[in-house]
């Protein structure tokens, strides 16, 4: 592991998660380094941390694609949805969810509205935020269970700083790609959507880790966008590129620039968490 535990979850990073300060890899030294770390057999038996472990947990996310292909095929080009259903499990249950996350606010007596975490909802084309004004921003896990009840979504930023198994695939990230990865968890109640469609300046990896999402992906309207965008109206974006339903245990990768949105059916709260590199 390049980093020690300690420095990666105080890894100076933006409000959403995202890491601060551009990613100056370029494709091609990803490339080279894992071809240069790739074994007949692949690695298995191997000390955690290590670059063929890193390797190695990329590739299970994968679904067994092996990183040469991925980066060749898909990688910055085109979005991949590997199911768990047809490759077996991905990343281990109860990775991260509601539960979960109201466990850790419950002993994290300080956590803030715009610090920790975001709520919001995204309704009749409008996005509404909470600001937490009633509690001067404070946030306390049963005030947020209290507005998931009633509609809204969150976004919790940074997840892999309370649980171990997030923190140990960041780091796999990191590794890989050569430079930090962010993550944020979205957790949106049933018939709900948290986000107005927009794209962002990182390539993004969904890991569904409870129920389900139906997602819509576009055709970017700027290639390996350089900028977040602001919030798009339909009318801007097109008809969809992809539409597809993300299952627990799915891993979604689309690059930086394609548009998207995302929303729940009537029966499934979803929570998903998002790791993403390479922000330009």
């Amino acid at each position: 592991m390049s980093r020690s535990k300690k420095a990666a979850r105080r890894g100076k990073r933006n409000a959403d998660g995202t890491p601060s300060g551009s990613n100056k890899k370029q494709k091609k030294e990803v490339t080279k380094a894992v071809a240069a770390n790739t074994t007949a057999t692949g690695a298995v038996n191997v000390d955690k941390g290590s670059r063929q472990w890193a390797e190695s947990t990329l590739t299970k996310l994968l679904g067994g694609m092996s990183l040469e292909t991925f980066l060749s095929e898909y990688f910055e080009k085109k979005p991949l949805h590997v199911r768990k259903a047809d490759k077996g499990a991905l990343f281990g249950s109860g990775l991260f969810s509601r539960k979960k996350m109201l466990k850790v606010m419950e002993k994290q007596p300080h956590m803030g509205f715009g610090k920790d975490l975001t709520v919001c909802r995204y309704v009749n084309s409008e996005r509404e935020n909470f600001d937490g004004e009633d509690s001067n921003g404070h946030a306390t896990s049963r005030q947020v269970a209290s507005l998931l009840d009633r509609g809204y979504s969150c976004q919790f930023y940074q997840p892999q700083r309370y649980v171990d198994g997030l923190y140990e695939l960041n780091a796999a990230f990191e590794e890989v790609f050569g430079g930090l990865a962010g993550a944020s968890a979205y957790l949106t109640p049933a018939n709900a959507q948290a986000l107005a469609p927009h794209h962002d300046d990182v390539e993004v990896f969904v890991l569904q880790t409870q129920g389900r999402k139906k997602w819509k992906l576009y055709h970017p309207l700027v290639e390996l966008a350089g900028e977040h965008s602001s919030d798009l109206a339909e009318d801007q974006i097109g008809e969809p590129w992809m539409e597809l339903t993300v299952e627990e245990g799915d891993l979604l990768y689309f690059p930086r620039g394609v548009v998207h949105q995302a929303c729940t059916d009537k029966e499934e709260f979803s929570t998903h968490v998002t790791v993403s590199v390479y922000q330009h």
